[in-house]
């Protein structure tokens, strides 16, 4: 009766219609009713945002395992079991000296931000029942509950007692959290009280029926549902799990946003979620104009509490423009949106490109003009990257990549650009340089202040500096940098410019006299150097750790929308590595073609991915038949891959 007349108070506080009102209050023992009343919890907490991780969930359900099948409960009599909390579910019965114990390796220790949820009901007295707890039992090293003529959230020490005592046959639902700082105790629903606490709690091991691993084993209860999370639920979760039960959900989380665009009329936006419990929808809404997202189209669905990747198209685009989009994902309990980014619809321009490095896990050029050989030790190695793989640097000692080859390319009075993606860990020394150029162009993170900086020699005494960003926003973010050196025409000053994702971030008008000055005729990525008496070595204070991904040089200044176009391509350039056949025929017919082609070919398609002449991945596939109505007139090149990895390379004409 008291946990009926808790939902009805529940249900009576949504301030509903009195006739809704009245319904729910005469049908509260219905499943029907129940899910009702998860629809309407979930919207009236609908801006919940929170977001905790569900370590385990115990059913009991003829089982002292959990949901996981990764942990158990032992000890006592493991085979009693009872009516659960309602007449659907089964509840185990646990009397003094069961003692039940479980050991759970990643229950949050010491000041750890957690919270746990049970139901607990009694079938006779007690003046205490020691229903669940973890940790040791010395002074703030536990965290638990008991109930008989008082309620207690227990850290053996600090400890929030209640007045509250328990009533014979009644099922009972508490939640215990703590954020780090307080420990708040709720009873059906509704915060009883709360209390600031140092915890420290020590120890991996749960228990049911006993005061932590103490020999205060007092109890004769059924205990259900018991699920323990990291991080302290709010209200409106605790609300969730009195009303509805299951594991909480929270609104999604977006991340790892990226687009794809190549001047065709369609673009990829790449991104991951994270359904935190609930299913999840998403879309993508985009337009000309930041404050006008008037087009949309829907993304991927996602469950779970794993976070997953998936793309949504754009489609429409017109060929040179810059887009703004969004990305808004909605679960029971809300809905997430991420910024407002942009892309430019536009091919990465080939014009002045000396070399595209996408450390496809080779250091050589996409023209194979050029490459980085290791140096140092251990060797930078293989890692993630932004697309496909990057290279990474200063995990262990100080390797770099050095190239000498393109020291001719760059004359010291010349224009150039330098892009390139950037996964930075938090610094440990001064200078961290993720590139040097000539022993004199360079990008770092200063330790001392937290920025990064861009700077360079302009003789063999004088340099100018200056800051891009306060590196600490970007740690261990994918970041995309654009160094420029630029000519006035009008003028022929010189102009010094970095841009961070797109956006100039800094410059410095360097005058008309001035260009860059060469130390050494080497590029060096993961490091710089330090001078004296004519002679350079890497500076240890300078060493860079994190990956750097798709690394482009060119011999004069890109405009901001080219800038634009080479960060949002997200399919790479071809180089010519990936051209080498391996004895596979194949025809591709009709060709020249307006809309379609075919291929012809004894095996089964592995992969077929079409080229501009620039070297651009424009389409992939894994069919034999192929549409290409959105590409361009013009010739690119067809790379198809058979089952048994054979390579065979066609070109194609589209009119």
């Amino acid at each position: 009766m008291q946990f009926m007349k808790k939902k009805q108070g529940f249900v009576k506080s949504l301030n509903l219609n009195p006739l809704i009102y009245r319904f729910l209050s005469l049908n509260l023992n219905s499943l029907f009713m129940k899910k009702l009343l998860l629809i309407i919890t979930m919207f009236a907490f609908l801006n919940v945002a929170n977001s905790q991780t569900l370590l385990h969930y115990f059913k009991f359900n003829n089982s002292t395992s959990n949901v996981a099948g990764t942990a158990s409960f032992s000890g006592g009599n493991i085979g009693s079991y009872g009516i659960g909390m309602d007449v659907t579910n089964i509840g185990k019965r646990v009397v003094s000296g069961d003692n039940l114990i479980c050991n759970l390796s990643n229950l949050p220790q010491g000041n750890a931000p957690r919270s746990f949820s049970i139901w607990s009901r009694f079938p006779a007295n007690a003046a205490t029942q020691y229903i669940f707890s973890y940790g040791t039992d010395a002074a703030n090293q536990a965290f638990g509950i008991s109930h008989g003529n008082n309620i207690n959230l227990y850290g053996w020490s600090n400890d929030l007692i209640l007045s509250n005592a328990s009533a014979l046959n009644t099922w009972y639902h508490y939640v215990c959290t703590y954020d780090g700082s307080t420990m708040k105790l709720y009873l059906n629903g509704t915060l009883l009280g709360s209390k600031v606490a140092a915890l420290n709690t020590t120890g991996t091991n749960a228990y049911i029926g006993t005061a932590a691993n103490s020999s205060l084993n007092s109890v004769n209860a059924l205990v259900d549902e018991l699920q323990i999370y990291s991080g302290a639920l709010t209200q409106a979760q605790v609300t969730y799990l009195f009303t509805v039960g299951g594991p909480v959900i929270s609104t999604p989380t977006i991340t790892a946003i990226s687009p794809a665009a190549n001047g065709s009329s369609s673009a990829t936006i790449n991104y991951s979620l994270n359904a935190n419990g609930g299913t999840t929808t998403s879309i993508v809404k985009y337009g000309t104009t930041p404050s006008s997202l008037t087009n949309q189209v829907t993304g991927f669905s996602a469950n779970g509490s794993t976070t997953l990747p998936g793309t949504a198209t754009l489609t429409g685009l017109v060929a040179g423009t810059v887009y703004y989009y969004k990305i808004e994902a909605t679960n029971s309990m809300g809905t997430t949106s991420s910024t407002v980014e942009n892309f430019i619809n536009a091919q990465t321009p080939a014009n002045g490109l000396v070399g595209y490095f996408g450390f496809e896990n080779n250091f050589t050029s996409n023209n194979s003009v050029h490459s980085f050989t290791q140096s140092g030790w251990p060797f930078p190695e293989f890692n993630t990257g932004k697309y496909g793989t990057g290279v990474s640097f200063g995990a262990s000692g100080y390797g770099t990549l050095d190239n000498d080859s393109m020291d001719a390319v760059f004359p010291t009075s010349s224009e150039f650009t330098v892009c390139f993606w950037q996964k930075a860990a938090t610094p440990t020394v001064n200078f961290a340089s993720s590139f040097e150029m000539f022993g004199s162009f360079y990008f770092r993170s200063y330790l001392p202040n937290g920025f990064n900086y861009f700077g360079l020699a302009y003789n063999s005494t004088s340099f100018t500096e200056k800051d891009a960003n306060q590196y600490a926003s970007f740690v261990n973010t994918w970041t995309h940098y654009t160094i420029t050196m630029r000519i006035d025409p009008a003028t022929n000053y010189r102009w010094f410019r970095a841009y961070v994702n797109g956006n100039l971030a800094g410059e410095y008008n360097m005058g008309f006299q001035y260009g860059f000055y060469k130390f050494i005729p080497r590029i060096i990525l993961g490091g710089g150097t330090i001078g004296g008496n004519g002679q350079y070595s890497l500076n240890n204070a300078k060493k860079f750790t994190g990956v750097l991904d798709e690394l482009y040089f060119y011999d004069r200044a890109l405009t901001n929308n080219e800038i634009l176009a080479v960060m949002s391509n997200g399919t790479g350039m071809l180089a010519n590595a990936d051209f080498i056949t391996n004895k596979l025929q194949a025809t591709i017919y009709p060709n020249p073609t307006s809309d379609n082609f075919s291929i012809e070919m004894e095996n089964e398609v592995q992969s077929v991915e079409i080229y501009s002449i620039q070297g651009q991945k424009v389409l992939t596939s894994n069919s034999k038949d192929i549409n290409v109505s959105n590409l361009s007139k013009g010739m690119y090149m067809v790379r198809i891959e058979d089952s048994n990895n054979a390579v065979s390379t066609q070109k194609l004409i589209i009119k």
